[in-house]
């Protein structure tokens, strides 16, 4: 593989979930992983791990902006209307003629 093709795979601190950001310092904080093994298991460069220590706070309060814009935008959709709205009047008539055929026996 070339540096490109790797470079492409390879996540966004942006990219990330709160959930992935809070693992990613709570692992480097302990310090039982290396940055190596952590930018490994989640797809990001070292230098982008050294970040996320270091830059914690003022990331994670981005992302929460972030995925709230995300939801907020998910959520507010309006529903299209309906193809053709029939009125109240003509409601009755085709209920009508529904149970017509359901009810009738074919020759």
């Amino acid at each position: 593989m070339n540096r490109c093709q790797t470079r492409t795979e390879q996540k966004q601190i942006v990219d990330l979930t709160l959930n992935e950001l809070d693992m990613i310092y709570s692992l480097a904080r302990i310090g039982n992983w290396q940055n190596s093994d952590i930018a490994r298991v989640y797809g990001l460069s070292e230098s982008d791990v050294r970040r996320v220590f270091s830059d914690y706070v003022e990331l994670r309060r981005v992302l929460e902006i972030h995925s709230r814009m995300s939801s907020f935008h998910r959520d507010h959709r309006r529903r299209s209307p309906g193809k053709c709205p029939v009125s109240a009047e003509v409601m009755p008539d085709i209920r009508r003629q529904q149970n017509v055929r359901l009810y009738t026996v074919p020759d």
